[in-house]
């Protein structure tokens, strides 16, 4: 099946200003794919499933964020034997998205030299950290950024959530924070965001959303406090399942 969105791989320059000409307009989504050079073996996951984008939109309309976000941990949890659980209390307490409470998830102190993320991974190469020469740019038919999940079919592999779930929280995020997705390939999903959060509480409350929708990141951060600490003024948001 031909992939029905137009895509094109540009000069890094003109890439981007093509991507904000889409953002300050409403003639659809703009979204980066990533490097020319490398296949995005994900572009297309429309045989998944049957619903159309229309469909899966308005199935995100369905979901109550928060209620999915507690149904998503106790799902964690549940995989979980009591001697695991225990091992995990005694040893691991940021592993993945397991978060007790909020008198376990606050550290003693505030994790120091953890730098805000500030530019769009999926605009280097993730190998050699270079800036990518050609960048690749997929416009889809839809004014409301958080609905790129559905149209994409994004998900349901890797423990990544199915598409309808990412758009219910990308919306959400979008009315909280002002986070509009900006990049998706294959486990890869980053964002621009207008409305960081400021205060290290704020943050932490942020930081248990984010670790519950994507266990991965603490390979990248190692605890929930980091990653906190990360997303405190930050204008762009990482997500990657392994």
């Amino acid at each position: 099946m031909k992939f029905p969105y137009v895509t094109e791989a540009l000069p890094r320059k003109l890439a981007i200003a093509r991507f904000n000409k889409f953002r300050d307009t409403e003639y659809g989504t703009a979204v980066i794919r990533g490097c020319s050079d490398q296949p995005d073996e994900y572009a297309d996951l429309s045989f998944m499933y049957d619903e159309t984008p229309e469909e899966l939109v308005a199935k995100a309309a369905e979901i109550d964020v928060l209620e999915w976000l507690a149904e998503r941990k106790a799902e964690e949890w549940g995989r979980l034997s009591d001697e695991r659980v225990e091992l995990i209390r005694q040893f691991e307490p940021n592993f993945r998205r397991i978060v007790i409470s909020d008198a376990e998830l606050v550290g003693p102190k505030w994790p120091e030299n953890v730098v805000p993320l500030d530019s769009l991974c999926l605009l280097i190469d993730l190998e050699t950290r270079a800036p990518l020469d050609q960048v690749v740019i997929t416009v889809l038919p839809t004014n409301e950024t958080w609905q790129a999940a559905c149209y994409l079919k994004i998900g349901g592999y890797n423990d990544m959530p199915l598409p309808q779930q990412h758009s219910a929280l990308w919306k959400y995020w979008q009315q909280q924070y002002g986070a509009s997705i900006a990049g998706v390939r294959g486990e890869i999903v980053e964002f621009t965001v207008k409305r960081p959060p400021k205060t290290r509480e704020d943050a932490l409350v942020l930081a248990k959303q984010h670790w519950i929708y994507c266990g991965d990141l603490y390979q990248e951060v190692g605890s929930v406090e980091r990653l906190a600490a990360r997303l405190l003024n930050a204008p762009v948001w990482f997500f990657w399942w392994d």
